[in-house]
């Protein structure tokens, strides 16, 4: 799921439902309103309760305080962190700066207009303009990749299956070579399900964008060797990701 960092103002109202609609949704957010060194966040009037009224001169100052400096690190490090922004609207300066410091990142960027505001044509340079939590949930769903699930070996133990099975007819029906094609990470018709839920995990890992597991195990970082769990005669299943 996607990292987002949910850029808005201390006074839209709609922020907070936004946020927890998104972790719902399985994502992972960052809120400058609970930042992770604790505290409620950062406000220019922490520093000074007279801040709105500042000269720029004490402005300029102000950017260097240390509760200035500790809020900006906390954001910064969350821009980097976070591969999508949720512009909540209506809001200001801020978090249009950020807005646009992930449009130039190449990052996703997404606008939320929950009330209609002045019409924006700049927004454009989004990936997308929302005015309801059901289309913004749905814009930050991923794109699932197709996996082909393919039986590349069939081996058997007959002296395993004399020892300890009981006899059994059409214990298994899948063939070397026969192939099946996961879309969005689900089960393919007619794929053995214990096999599946072998391969599963795998498969909608692979599906999601993962890759490389166990650190360099597979030529293909985009591929998986898996086989079921008959131990009389496993079947190994080559899983990869369809371009």
């Amino acid at each position: 799921m996607a990292r987002i960092y949910v850029a808005s103002s201390w006074r839209n109202q709609y922020y907070p439902e936004v946020v927890a609609r998104l972790r719902e949704a399985g994502h992972e957010v960052y809120d400058f309103r609970n930042p992770p060194h604790g505290g409620n966040g950062f406000r220019w009037t922490d520093i000074d309760p007279e801040a709105l009224h500042w000269s720029f001169a004490q402005y300029a100052e102000g950017l260097h305080h240390p509760l200035a400096e500790r809020q900006f690190r906390a954001d910064e490090e969350a821009l980097d962190w976070a591969d999508t922004c949720v512009l909540v609207l209506p809001c200001g300066r801020s978090a249009h700066t950020e807005a646009g410091w992930f449009s130039g990142a190449k990052k996703k960027v997404i606008a939320y207009i929950p009330e209609m505001v002045e019409p924006e044509l700049m927004y454009k340079l989004f990936d997308g303009v929302v005015g309801s939590l059901d289309e913004l949930v749905a814009c930050l769903k991923p794109d699932l990749r197709k996996v082909r699930i393919t039986a590349v070996r069939m081996v058997s133990y007959p002296d395993l299956m004399a020892q300890y099975e009981n006899p059994i007819e059409h214990a298994c029906d899948v063939a070397e070579g026969q192939s099946w094609i996961s879309v969005d990470g689900k089960k393919p018709d007619g794929l053995c399900a214990s096999a599946w839920e072998s391969m599963r995990s795998f498969v909608e890992a692979l599906a999601r964008g993962e890759s490389n597991f166990y650190d360099g195990w597979m030529q293909d970082p985009d591929s998986a060797m898996i086989s079921c769990n008959d131990g009389f005669r496993p079947v190994s299943f080559y899983l990869e990701v369809v371009a």
